[in-house]
């Protein structure tokens, strides 16, 4: 086998039995591997020596690997940087990415990460000497051009080079990400693919470049998919040459998975706190109005016979008491404290079933497409009626005057390529579109957020509470708005296998 003698690996591991299994695996494969038994070790040992690569495990004393690699990432052109961890949390990897990762592998117990780390290694090396070839560029261009076009053509992410913010290269990757061929971007000016609001930041940053300042490589920003979709994306951008001008070389990233998991996690972390603190409070509520109606009922009962003008007092009374009690359960079911009670349910029947019923003794008219496929769901049946009643009724309130209500239900496969974050698998997709107004730009990212409403009487609860029941059914809910074009929200709910009888089907009455 090769060697590889300039290449030289530096890895933090506390765990001194894994720490000789990664050295003795890299030096089979040529490179030279210096080990540290934690992050301040590592930190001298970097300080000390020139490192092509650094990998660290997650868990460390003293200094852990999150915080070892923030402090890498603020040196003055840090080497690539692999973290490796034995916990596959979505958190850890986007705090990871974040910081300035360039990959990301979680430890499984056969050990098979060991054979990954050749190949990912190499891809991280191989990308970062793309970004550093920013000075001999136009040069390795006419000496190995062949090398550096299969190279460059093969790679996974995208890669653009520019000119004075003109096109002149991109990579078929960088074209499949905002949906051209590369013959029909070239020569193109790149703003044309940026959303308006970065292209003075984007110009800025391009000139500052070329001119020589020093400004983070890594940035985010947005482009235009041909099919009229905001893609978000990161650059990874150097200063080069091309024939004799100036120009910017960058690594286009599509992140858009990635924002959406970032999102999520911070949604879920809001409404966990929020929820907490309402399910707490629901439970003291919901026991004082317990004895509040029981006395209201006793008084009425007392007196209803004797003075019928208190009587409709107290019926007011306890009718009003009744209302809280029932936004008591509301912010319980909000809370974690109502974990669904899951039984086999057939999707299709149940949700026509409901959405006419949801829609009685109303002026809207309802349409149901469903697919021929049978579709079976492992969940609770009284919190999904509690979500779509929740959808059905901002449906009626968007219009008051009558309109068409649809909801269509079908199977969904969810992969790699998938921009939802979920894990793969076949989910049942639910579509309910209303004609309503719609929801103004600026109201539409706080739509899940409890008690925020636009509404004169409403309670800011009701998607709230479908975000958490859809959440513990480990399912995903979006709403996608334009105001005049009414509102479609989508619930994506885990769909059982095909032919599986091994639960106890559901019945549902109405």
């Amino acid at each position: 086998m090769a060697s590889k003698p300039a290449v030289r690996i530096l890895y933090m591991e506390d765990d001194p039995g894994l720490a000789r299994l990664f050295q003795r695996r890299m030096e089979r494969e040529g490179y030279q591997v210096d080990l540290a038994p934690d992050g301040q070790a590592g930190l001298s040992r970097f300080e000390a020596g020139a490192y092509d690569i650094v990998a660290m495990d997650q868990k460390m004393p003293n200094i852990d690997g999150l915080e070892a690699l923030q402090i890498f990432a603020s040196r003055e052109d840090p080497p690539p940087m692999i973290m490796i961890t034995g916990t596959g949390s979505e958190e850890i990897a986007v705090q990871a990415m974040k910081l300035g990762a360039a990959d990301y592998l979680i430890k499984d117990p056969e050990g098979r990460y060991l054979d990954l780390l050749p190949s990912v290694i190499e891809r991280t090396l191989l990308q970062h000497r793309l970004l550093q070839a920013k000075v001999d560029a136009e040069k390795a261009l006419q000496e190995s051009e062949e090398k550096y076009r299969n190279v460059v053509e093969l790679a996974n992410d995208g890669i653009i080079i520019l000119v004075d913010l003109v096109i002149r290269y991109i990579n078929p990757n960088g074209a499949a990400i905002i949906g051209w061929m590369p013959e029909e971007v070239l020569g193109r000016p790149f703003l044309e693919f940026i959303p308006e609001e970065y292209h003075a930041s984007l110009a800025e940053r391009y000139h500052r470049r070329v001119e020589g300042d020093r400004l983070q490589t890594i940035h985010e920003t947005a482009v235009w998919h041909r099919d009229g979709r905001r893609i978000d994306v990161e650059f990874n951008s150097g200063v080069t040459t091309l024939e004799g001008q100036p120009a910017i070389i960058a690594i286009i990233r599509d992140i858009t998975v990635r924002k959406r998991m970032e999102e999520e996690l911070l949604k879920s972390q809001r409404l966990e706190a929020v929820g907490m603190l309402a399910g707490g409070i629901a439970h003291e509520f919901n026991n004082i109005l317990t004895g509040v109606v029981g006395y209201l009922s006793l008084m009425r009962a007392g007196s209803v016979h004797r003075d019928e003008k208190m009587a409709r007092i107290l019926d007011k009374a306890e009718r009003a008491a009744l209302r809280a009690r029932d936004l008591a359960g509301e912010l319980v079911t909000f809370s974690k404290g109502g974990m669904p009670i899951r039984k086999r349910l057939p999707l299709q029947g149940w949700l026509e079933a409901m959405v006419r019923e949801a829609v009685t003794n109303s002026p809207i008219a309802a349409e149901f497409q469903a697919t021929a496929d049978p579709i079976h769901l492992h969940a609770d049946e009284r919190q999904l009626r509690q979500v779509f009643s929740n959808i059905i009724q901002n449906a009626r309130e968007a219009m008051p005057a009558g309109g068409r209500l649809s909801v269509e239900a079908e199977l969904y496969a969810v992969n790699g390529e998938s921009v939802v974050p979920l894990p793969s698998g076949t989910y049942a997709r639910i579509d309910v579109r209303d004609e309503g107004a719609g929801i103004a730009p600026e109201n539409l990212p706080k739509v899940f957020d409890p008690f925020f409403t636009t509404k004169p009487n409403g309670r800011g609860l009701g998607l709230a509470t479908a975000y958490s029941i859809v959440k513990r059914h480990d399912g995903y809910i979006e709403v996608r708005s334009e105001p005049g074009r009414g509102t479609v929200v989508t619930v994506l709910l885990p769909a059982l296998p095909a032919g599986d009888s091994s639960l106890e089907v559901l019945p549902h009455y109405f």
